[in-house]
């Protein structure tokens, strides 16, 4: 499986996308080019897609896999978009762990961070809410 970018995923979950450009994902590579570390091989990890995973992002490659997109959490989308209705293609419903282990942890967070406080900005309506 590789990659595809959320623009494949946009077309045919236009609600979720919608929510998720509302996000502090939808931002995450901004901020680090904000403050021009997109190079810092400490930081962009955890503000692109895929990084250093087959088919995924690298730190001098990152055209439309900027910013934490819809495969972070639910895996590589090539087989979900060449086949929809296999759900092994997809991780339809990510668990909240993944996000401590992989970005959320210190020296990274604001101390008091809580994946259960964050997980209400990152689902909503069309995104994991009826």
């Amino acid at each position: 499986a590789s990659y595809t970018g959320i623009e494949a995923c946009a077309n045919c979950h236009d609600e979720e996308y919608k929510f998720w450009q509302h996000t502090p994902h939808a931002g995450a590579y901004g901020t680090l080019s904000s403050e021009h570390k997109e190079f810092n091989l400490d930081c962009v990890s955890c503000h692109v897609t895929g990084y250093e995973k087959p088919g995924g992002s690298t730190v001098t490659h990152v055209a439309g896999l900027e910013n934490v997109q819809c495969e972070v959490c639910h895996g590589p989308g090539s087989r979900h978009e060449d086949n929809p209705s296999d759900p092994a293609s997809i991780i339809r419903s990510p668990p909240k762990t993944l996000c401590a282990p992989t970005c959320h942890h210190p020296p990274h967070v604001q101390e008091g961070w809580d994946v259960n406080a964050a997980w209400k900005v990152i689902v909503g309506k069309g995104h994991g809410l009826k």
